[in-house]
């Protein structure tokens, strides 16, 4: 009997995520090698991480869960620290049972108790994955409203756009996020929309004369076409705040300033 482990992490961000279901997978594994006379002569055939990856991929379509699945035989198992790492739709779950049975391997997920092999045990595992495929869907309800909102009455929905800035206040004793003006920002765009026009230069060639006289992008880093390219479209936009709400909400006149690093201070 071959073991496997396998993970999975949503965002390339996350791959300490990864490293911690392994750790609890191997971790499993040893204790039942230790426990379990059937386990003793078990062999461990390494963890399979997809790393980047949506929990709405199917399992079979992933990089490594593909190959993971190819490598299965009869009798090998495969251990999963929590069901979201490995599915979240329904299709998914039929389809990879259908493979235990027909191929003969067994699937262990850690934060669940149910035995697959029996008939009631194969529907509760159905029925997880609706609820679960609800809950995803849910949240991606909920979010899109939550931004819809924000955008229609003029406040900050993640990065700010170019020509304006992000800054917290305190606003009745909490926390809150405006958008306001950016004057460096602007002050960047206008010298660099005066420079395309004054030498007439196209995108690509206006991106070479920026890094040859070291004009950094607005985070530090050295400016790429596409991203000039995008940059530029807001500049001689006027800087929209969105498609929603050209000017952001003001902030309110008894709001006090958060002191941290990143914050500025309204510009006139």
């Amino acid at each position: 009997m071959i073991v496997r482990g396998y993970g999975r992490a949503s965002t390339d961000k996350q791959t300490l995520s990864t490293k911690q279901q392994e750790s609890v997978v191997t971790a499993a594994f040893e204790n039942r090698q230790r426990g379990n006379p059937a386990w003793r002569e078990a062999r461990w055939g390494g963890f399979f991480a997809d790393n980047d990856t949506c929990r709405l991929t199917r399992f079979h379509q992933r990089e490594n869960g593909s190959l993971l699945l190819a490598n299965c035989q009869r009798g090998d198992v495969v251990i999963v620290s929590n069901f979201d790492r490995i599915f979240a739709s329904v299709t998914d779950v039929c389809d990879t049972l259908e493979s235990t049975q027909q191929r003969g391997w067994h699937l262990i997920i850690l934060d669940m108790d149910i035995d697959t092999t029996t008939p009631l045990g194969e529907a509760c595992f159905k029925l997880l994955a609706v609820i679960k495929e609800l809950e995803v869907k849910e949240r991606r309800r909920r979010n899109k409203a939550a931004t819809e909102y924000r955008a229609s009455v003029g406040l900050p929905i993640g990065p700010a756009p170019v020509g304006w800035k992000n800054i917290q206040v305190k606003e009745n004793g909490q926390i809150r996020s405006y958008c306001v003006k950016d004057k460096r920002m602007r002050e960047l765009g206008d010298f660099i929309l005066a420079l395309q026009v004054k030498e007439k230069l196209s995108v690509v060639n206006l991106c070479d004369r920026l890094n040859a006289l070291d004009v950094r992008r607005p985070g530090g880093k050295k400016w790429k076409w596409r991203n000039l390219y995008d940059f530029l479209a807001k500049v001689r936009d006027g800087y929209p705040f969105s498609k929603r709400c050209h000017e952001p909400a003001p902030i309110p006149a008894h709001a006090e300033p958060v002191r941290v690093p990143t914050i500025g201070r309204a510009d006139d």
